[in-house]
């Protein structure tokens, strides 16, 4: 896992940017943290009641994955089908998949359209988003029919309070493929990093950034199938607005 404190806070900005209520805000947002956008894109879809941003720079496409909105049924639904279903070398989350497997019409096309050799690629989100761009990393339909290296492009993807996605099997493949490029982060008091309960069928990579009671940025890496530890757990130790303040205090911390 590489850390670097400037693209964690521009992932924590970009994820808390796309929760604004109408697509117009949200651009709008999303304008004011890149500047230097050349072309910016969101797309909404009715089932999950999910959405995607594209943010494009001369130099990075990002992707960024909205989480669950709590007045949306739909998308508090999404969390809830939580059966397991076979994907590559394990299993991942039922709920999750559908919304990555939706997002990739979005994706594959930025992907072609953009797949030039002189962009890197960011996906980013919180909470289910963050999930949602964990598995999107993971599927290789995003980059089918593209350049032979265009898995190679995502540099890097990182996470804010995800929940799990997959099992056991699936994030030691995910290890394997993402490696260092993959960055998950959760507060230390985020209840829904420890959901689903970690098992058979639900697990996260072993590597994570914990921020502390502190608000400092630590470098843990957990034993497969650790439980989250429920320490006075809350809910308002997952909201996004807190994630930003942590990532702007650790802007500086730096992990290669």
């Amino acid at each position: 896992m590489a850390y670097d404190g400037r693209d964690a806070l521009l992932g924590a900005k970009l994820s808390d940017a796309i929760y604004k209520l109408t697509p117009k805000a949200a651009r709008q947002q999303l304008a004011s943290v890149v500047p230097q956008a050349t072309e910016i894109v969101i797309r909404n879809t009715i089932s999950g009641n999910s959405r995607v941003a594209l943010v494009v720079t001369q130099s990075t496409l990002i992707m960024v994955f909205r989480g669950t909105v709590i007045y949306s049924p739909r998308s508090i639904l999404a969390n809830a089908k939580a059966i397991p279903m076979r994907w590559g070398k394990g299993t991942i989350h039922r709920g999750f998949f559908r919304l990555a497997w939706r997002a990739r019409k979005v994706m594959r096309p930025a992907i072609n359209k953009y797949n030039d050799g002189s962009r890197t690629v960011l996906m980013t989100g919180h909470s289910q988003g963050g999930a949602v761009a964990f598995l999107a990393a993971m599927l290789p339909i995003v980059f089918r029919k593209v350049s032979p290296t265009a898995r190679d492009q995502v540099a890097t993807v990182y996470t804010f309070g995800q929940p799990r996605a997959a099992n056991p099997s699936f994030c030691r493949q995910a290890e394997h493929e993402l490696g260092a490029r993959y960055v998950r982060i959760a507060n230390h008091r985020d209840i829904f990093v420890g959901l689903p309960r970690a098992g058979r069928w639900y697990d996260h990579i072993r590597d994570y950034v914990f921020y502390n009671a502190k608000g400092d940025a630590e470098f843990h890496r957990q034993s497969p199938g650790a439980q989250w530890p429920r320490r006075r757990n809350r809910i308002k130790y997952h909201r996004m607005q807190q994630y930003v303040q942590l990532a702007t205090n650790n802007v500086n911390a730096h992990k290669p």
